[in-house]
């Protein structure tokens, strides 16, 4: 029996723990990664072992839910569509979020 097969007002567990999320530069070289550890109710993100930001995971998880998003931006972090790809600014560094990354962030949150 699955939570879907339960009906509509018996929410799905929510799903908490460590992801991480493979990024690229602008030349299509892998950039490393951006790890993120989802919570309840936020989201904190690190890179190269430094704390970027905490967003709110609803905040995220409706944006990310947007057909054509304007930029989702907390602190010195932002989150944009461009050109059909997800990316995530932090200070003068962007990189895009890989389609698999992506896909699995949007099933988890």
């Amino acid at each position: 029996m699955t939570a879907h097969s339960l009906g509509p007002d018996v929410a799905r567990p929510i799903w908490t723990g460590r992801l991480t999320l493979e990024l690229r530069n602008g030349r299509n070289w892998a950039a490393g990664d951006l790890e993120l550890d989802v919570r309840l109710d936020t989201i904190r993100m690190w890179r190269q072992g430094r704390e970027l930001t905490v967003v709110d995971r609803d905040c995220l998880r409706s944006w990310l839910g947007e057909a054509e998003p304007d930029p989702y931006q907390v602190e010195d972090t932002s989150w944009s569509v461009e050109l059909d790809r997800t990316y995530i600014t932090s200070g003068d560094a962007a990189f895009w979020v890989t389609p698999e990354s992506l896909s699995l962030l949007i099933q988890v949150i």
